[in-house]
């Protein structure tokens, strides 16, 4: 009983790449909207719309105190402790808001409240643990100055002051001077990027799903060694006459028959009788198995059967389905035929070189 080799026939690489190539279409497509969904969704979240802000920075020097104890100074107070807890204290904030509201009208005191200036105020302390910095930014430039001034001098009293023992003296080394536009963090073309390489990656591996899905009959060699069926090769192909002459030899009458209802299996006879240029063999082109079961009565009637087998067709369980029925009947396939195959396609597969025989 004849088997099929469908999904244990050896990996064709050639093949594969050449398949996906004709699709690059397909992959640029993909990239493309990727590209597109990736850095518009980026865009509009993180940069369409977004408040522009001004900044000003302050750098100051601190004096530790010593630790009585040790004799050592306190200079364990990191960037962490700066931001979160000295200049977001309630005492630092009623101070920094008293100055501003001072220096003019810029904002009225029921607006600027102390949550607000949390948000305004940050603190760091990039690599000297005796300099730290604050940065104000606000979407107004002045209310920024007025803002990063009353800072400075807030910074300076908590030097001053009794309350803290680990810090002598606070002292502005460099004074804010002007509030700058702050520079938006855009990362749209790494969206942008991003987007197109994961949208290469979806359709690769979408596409990889759809070929390993795939039951078409693309060359002959994947026909024979799914079904070890003989193929002819293509109605043009070079080998054509010469296999049909080896394997219909001795034989006068044969069908052609089409395993798909749409193929003009008149046509092809007409073109297998331009290539083989004799009269040896009466070519009878037959009705589709499925239109017509009855026709495996005239099928008896022949000594031979060519199959015409359509490429690229998505039907190899109709192609499994109809070589089972034939099996049963007692019907012996002698060979095949590919049919409308891609002549580019079958060109590259065939040129020697990346899997061929190499000049």
């Amino acid at each position: 009983m004849r088997e099929c080799a469908y999904g244990r026939e050896p990996l064709d690489v050639k093949l594969m790449v050449l398949l996906m190539l004709k699709k690059g279409y397909y992959f640029v497509l993909a990239v493309i909207l990727g590209a597109i969904v990736a850095g518009g969704i980026y865009f509009f979240t993180q940069i369409w719309g977004k408040e522009v802000l001004y900044e000003a920075t302050s750098t100051y020097y601190v004096e530790y105190g010593t630790d009585p104890q040790t004799g050592q100074e306190y200079t364990y107070i990191n960037a962490t402790t700066w931001d979160t807890i000295w200049v977001k204290s309630d005492e630092f904030l009623e101070e920094v808001r008293d100055a501003t509201l001072s220096m003019g009208p810029a904002l009225d005191g029921e607006t600027l409240t102390k949550e607000l200036l949390k948000t305004y105020i940050s603190a760091d302390l990039p690599s000297d643990l005796r300099m730290p910095t604050t940065r104000v930014s606000t979407p107004n430039p002045e209310l920024t100055m007025q803002i990063a001034r009353a800072v400075e001098q807030a910074m300076v009293s908590l030097g001053a002051g009794d309350a803290n023992k680990e810090i002598e003296a606070i002292g502005v080394v460099i004074a804010a001077e002007e509030a700058e536009r702050a520079m938006l963090d855009d990362r749209t073309w790494s969206a942008v990027i991003l987007g197109g390489l994961l949208g290469l990656f979806g359709a690769v591996v979408w596409w990889l799903v759809g070929y390993f899905l795939d039951d078409s009959v693309y060359v002959p060699g994947t026909f024979e060694k799914r079904y070890g069926i003989p193929m002819l090769g293509t109605c043009n192909g070079v080998y054509t006459a010469v296999n049909f002459k080896h394997l219909f030899a001795g034989k006068t009458r044969v069908a052609v028959l089409g395993a798909d209802a749409d193929t003009d299996m008149g046509e092809i006879v007409t073109a297998l009788q331009a290539a083989l240029q004799e009269a040896a063999w009466e070519l009878v082109p037959m009705p589709g198995l499925e239109q017509c079961p009855e026709v495996v009565t005239a099928l008896r009637e022949c000594d031979g059967l060519l199959l015409g087998v359509e490429a690229g067709a998505h039907d190899g369980k109709r192609l499994e389905e109809q070589l089972s029925v034939l099996e049963k009947q007692q019907i012996p396939v002698t060979a095949a035929i590919l049919l409308h195959e891609d002549e580019l396609l079958q060109r590259l597969y065939h040129l020697p070189g990346y899997g061929g025989k190499k000049a």
